[in-house]
Protein backbone atom coordinates (compact mmCIF):
# COMPACT_ATOMS: atom_id res chain seq x y z
CA UNK A 1 0.00 0.00 0.00
CA UNK A 2 1.27 3.39 -1.00
CA UNK A 3 0.43 6.60 0.88
CA UNK A 4 0.52 9.11 -1.99
CA UNK A 5 0.15 9.23 -5.79
CA UNK A 6 3.68 10.46 -6.39
CA UNK A 7 5.17 7.35 -4.73
CA UNK A 8 2.74 5.15 -6.68
CA UNK A 9 3.85 6.72 -9.99
CA UNK A 10 7.51 6.05 -9.08
CA UNK A 11 6.75 2.39 -8.38
CA UNK A 12 4.74 1.98 -11.59
CA UNK A 13 7.52 3.60 -13.62
CA UNK A 14 10.18 1.35 -12.09
CA UNK A 15 8.17 -1.82 -12.77
CA UNK A 16 7.51 -0.70 -16.36
CA UNK A 17 11.20 0.07 -16.90
CA UNK A 18 12.46 -3.16 -15.33
CA UNK A 19 9.89 -5.39 -17.09
CA UNK A 20 8.67 -3.57 -20.22
CA UNK A 21 7.43 -6.75 -21.89
CA UNK A 22 4.78 -7.45 -19.21
CA UNK A 23 3.11 -4.04 -18.89
CA UNK A 24 -0.50 -4.02 -20.04
CA UNK A 25 -0.11 -7.15 -22.17
CA UNK A 26 -2.51 -10.07 -22.24
CA UNK A 27 -0.54 -13.06 -21.01
CA UNK A 28 -0.79 -16.15 -23.22
CA UNK A 29 -1.46 -18.94 -20.74
CA UNK A 30 -1.43 -22.70 -21.32
CA UNK A 31 -5.06 -22.79 -22.46
CA UNK A 32 -4.14 -20.49 -25.38
CA UNK A 33 -0.67 -21.68 -26.40
CA UNK A 34 -0.43 -25.19 -24.94
CA UNK A 35 1.48 -26.37 -21.90
CA UNK A 36 4.81 -26.94 -23.66
CA UNK A 37 4.92 -23.47 -25.26
CA UNK A 38 3.68 -21.90 -22.02
CA UNK A 39 6.47 -23.47 -19.95
CA UNK A 40 9.10 -22.47 -22.54
CA UNK A 41 7.74 -18.89 -22.46
CA UNK A 42 7.96 -18.74 -18.68
CA UNK A 43 11.45 -20.26 -18.66
CA UNK A 44 12.70 -17.41 -20.91
CA UNK A 45 11.12 -14.63 -18.82
CA UNK A 46 13.18 -12.25 -16.74
CA UNK A 47 13.25 -12.84 -12.98
CA UNK A 48 13.33 -10.24 -10.24
CA UNK A 49 17.04 -10.06 -9.31
CA UNK A 50 18.17 -12.24 -6.40
CA UNK A 51 14.91 -14.21 -6.44
CA UNK A 52 12.92 -16.90 -8.25
CA UNK A 53 10.01 -14.52 -8.84
CA UNK A 54 8.97 -14.31 -12.50
CA UNK A 55 6.59 -11.41 -13.19
CA UNK A 56 4.38 -12.07 -16.20
CA UNK A 57 1.78 -9.28 -16.20
CA UNK A 58 1.49 -5.77 -14.81
CA UNK A 59 -1.72 -3.86 -15.45
CA UNK A 60 -4.24 -1.54 -13.91
CA UNK A 61 -6.75 -3.36 -11.72
CA UNK A 62 -10.11 -3.90 -13.43
CA UNK A 63 -11.70 -1.55 -10.88
CA UNK A 64 -9.69 1.25 -12.53
CA UNK A 65 -11.03 0.81 -16.09
CA UNK A 66 -13.01 4.06 -16.02
CA UNK A 67 -10.15 6.16 -14.59
CA UNK A 68 -7.69 8.24 -16.58
CA UNK A 69 -4.99 7.72 -13.96
CA UNK A 70 -5.21 4.30 -12.25
CA UNK A 71 -4.60 4.18 -8.51
CA UNK A 72 -4.44 0.37 -8.21
CA UNK A 73 -2.37 -2.12 -10.22
CA UNK A 74 -1.98 -5.89 -10.31
CA UNK A 75 1.44 -7.52 -10.59
CA UNK A 76 1.00 -11.17 -11.52
CA UNK A 77 3.94 -13.53 -11.03
CA UNK A 78 5.16 -17.08 -10.63
CA UNK A 79 7.32 -18.13 -7.70
CA UNK A 80 9.83 -20.21 -9.62
CA UNK A 81 8.65 -22.63 -12.26
CA UNK A 82 4.83 -22.67 -12.37
CA UNK A 83 3.48 -25.48 -10.23
CA UNK A 84 0.82 -27.62 -11.90
CA UNK A 85 -2.25 -28.82 -9.98
CA UNK A 86 -5.08 -31.03 -11.10
CA UNK A 87 -8.09 -31.65 -8.89
CA UNK A 88 -10.84 -33.63 -10.56
CA UNK A 89 -11.25 -32.08 -13.99
CA UNK A 90 -9.85 -28.69 -12.95
CA UNK A 91 -6.28 -28.07 -14.08
CA UNK A 92 -4.25 -25.01 -13.15
CA UNK A 93 -0.79 -23.56 -12.75
CA UNK A 94 -0.23 -21.74 -9.48
CA UNK A 95 0.40 -18.02 -9.88
CA UNK A 96 0.25 -15.07 -7.53
CA UNK A 97 -1.04 -11.51 -7.65
CA UNK A 98 0.27 -8.53 -5.74
CA UNK A 99 -1.92 -5.46 -5.68
CA UNK A 100 0.03 -2.22 -5.70
CA UNK A 101 -1.93 0.92 -5.09
CA UNK A 102 -2.93 3.95 -3.15
CA UNK A 103 -3.96 2.92 0.36
CA UNK A 104 -7.17 4.96 0.28
CA UNK A 105 -8.17 3.34 -3.05
CA UNK A 106 -7.55 -0.18 -1.79
CA UNK A 107 -9.46 0.42 1.44
CA UNK A 108 -12.38 1.89 -0.51
CA UNK A 109 -12.59 -1.20 -2.73
CA UNK A 110 -12.42 -3.79 0.04
CA UNK A 111 -16.10 -3.49 0.87
CA UNK A 112 -17.49 -4.72 -2.44
CA UNK A 113 -14.41 -5.84 -4.36
CA UNK A 114 -13.86 -8.99 -2.30
CA UNK A 115 -17.26 -10.35 -3.33
CA UNK A 116 -16.45 -9.53 -6.96
CA UNK A 117 -13.06 -11.28 -6.78
CA UNK A 118 -14.55 -14.33 -5.07
CA UNK A 119 -17.24 -14.57 -7.77
CA UNK A 120 -14.64 -14.25 -10.53
CA UNK A 121 -12.50 -17.00 -9.00
CA UNK A 122 -15.45 -19.30 -8.43
CA UNK A 123 -16.65 -18.83 -12.01
CA UNK A 124 -13.22 -19.86 -13.31
CA UNK A 125 -12.88 -22.77 -10.87
CA UNK A 126 -16.12 -24.77 -10.76
CA UNK A 127 -14.64 -27.43 -8.50
CA UNK A 128 -13.69 -24.77 -5.96
CA UNK A 129 -17.23 -23.39 -6.20
CA UNK A 130 -18.67 -26.85 -5.45
CA UNK A 131 -16.25 -27.32 -2.57
CA UNK A 132 -17.19 -23.97 -1.06
CA UNK A 133 -20.87 -24.82 -1.40
CA UNK A 134 -20.31 -28.24 0.23
CA UNK A 135 -18.52 -26.63 3.18
CA UNK A 136 -21.30 -24.05 3.58
CA UNK A 137 -23.94 -26.77 3.35
CA UNK A 138 -22.09 -28.88 5.92
CA UNK A 139 -22.15 -25.91 8.27
CA UNK A 140 -25.84 -25.36 7.68
CA UNK A 141 -27.68 -27.91 9.83
CA UNK A 142 -30.96 -27.39 7.94
CA UNK A 143 -29.50 -28.44 4.59
CA UNK A 144 -27.60 -31.51 5.71
CA UNK A 145 -28.89 -34.68 4.12
CA UNK A 146 -27.33 -38.08 4.61
CA UNK A 147 -25.50 -39.61 1.63
CA UNK A 148 -27.29 -42.40 -0.21
CA UNK A 149 -24.59 -44.89 0.64
CA UNK A 150 -21.60 -45.36 2.89
CA UNK A 151 -19.36 -45.53 -0.20
CA UNK A 152 -20.66 -42.16 -1.46
CA UNK A 153 -19.94 -40.61 1.94
CA UNK A 154 -16.39 -41.98 1.92
CA UNK A 155 -15.74 -40.71 -1.63
CA UNK A 156 -17.14 -37.29 -0.79
CA UNK A 157 -14.95 -37.03 2.30
CA UNK A 158 -11.86 -38.06 0.34
CA UNK A 159 -12.64 -35.50 -2.37
CA UNK A 160 -13.17 -32.75 0.20
CA UNK A 161 -9.90 -33.63 1.96
CA UNK A 162 -8.00 -33.47 -1.32
CA UNK A 163 -9.61 -30.23 -2.39
CA UNK A 164 -9.05 -28.74 1.07
CA UNK A 165 -5.36 -29.53 1.00
CA UNK A 166 -4.93 -27.90 -2.43
CA UNK A 167 -7.16 -24.89 -1.92
CA UNK A 168 -6.74 -24.17 1.78
CA UNK A 169 -6.64 -20.49 2.51
CA UNK A 170 -8.03 -19.20 -0.82
CA UNK A 171 -10.78 -17.23 0.94
CA UNK A 172 -9.04 -16.47 4.21
CA UNK A 173 -8.50 -12.83 5.19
Amino acid sequence: LVKNEEDLRVIVKRVEEAFPSIHGKEFQGPSKVGVDTFLHQVFKMKKIPESDIIPYRFKANSSQNDKDTPLLYNLNFFDGIPEYHRVGTTEMFVAFELQIGLEAEVNGLRVDHLAYEEGRILKAQPLLKEYKKAVEDANDVKSSTPPSSLMEKSEDQNDLKLISSVLEGNFAN
